[in-house]
């Protein structure tokens, strides 16, 4: 069976334009910008030209806001009515309370690098590896049909750039050294 398979990042979020957000609203509650409203509806319709209404059209989002947000944003323009969340395909978990903060600042030093970026690990959050075993539990759904495709029909995953990130190397079983060396989306970017 061959289906199209689109891979969507989220809109502008207003974490994308101010970090300190993150101090005073946790990870998965962060929305999009109106900035980033634009970008979804845009991408709606660009995919509105591109699969027409013959086809199946499923689209599969994350459930943090701003990935819902742009997902429903898509479905409005496409006039999908088959369309799912699903929890593996959130974006990296770097900390689970305002307590952690620092986490999320251990995250993005220059620390990791020494240790390795893909391999890091700090507290409570996540690592590269950790997202890209989601990643290809979520590839592993896709190919062994759950969503209930047929041939020809498409398939668009909306949802955050390092989930994105491993979800390409899973699908194309590349290295972890490659997969670091890959090209984030940008928001509202589609594969």
């Amino acid at each position: 069976m061959k289906i199209n398979l689109t891979l969507v990042r989220h809109g502008q979020s207003e974490g994308n334009v101010d970090e300190s957000v993150y101090y005073t609203k946790p990870d998965h509650k962060i929305d999009l910008t109106p900035l980033g409203e634009t970008q979804a509806t845009e991408i709606g319709q660009r995919l509105n030209k591109l699969y027409p209404l013959m086809v199946k059209n499923t689209l599969v989002y994350s459930p943090w806001t701003r990935a819902k947000r742009t997902a429903n944003l898509i479905a409005e323009e496409m006039f999908l009515l088959n369309f799912k969340e699903d929890p593996l395909i959130h974006e990296i978990s770097i900390v689970n309370s305002f307590n952690c903060m620092e986490t999320k600042e251990d995250f993005e030093s220059e620390e990791k690098s020494e240790f390795s970026q893909y391999w890091h690990k700090t507290g409570t959050s996540e690592n590269y590896s950790d997202v890209y075993q989601r990643a290809r539990i979520f590839y592993q759904d896709i190919v062994m049909n759950r969503y209930k495709l047929n041939d020809g029909d498409n398939l668009i995953v909306v949802s955050h750039g390092v989930f994105l990130l491993m979800l390409r190397g899973v699908i194309h079983n590349t290295s972890v050294e490659d997969i670091l060396e890959e090209r984030w989306l940008k928001n509202c970017q589609t594969e």
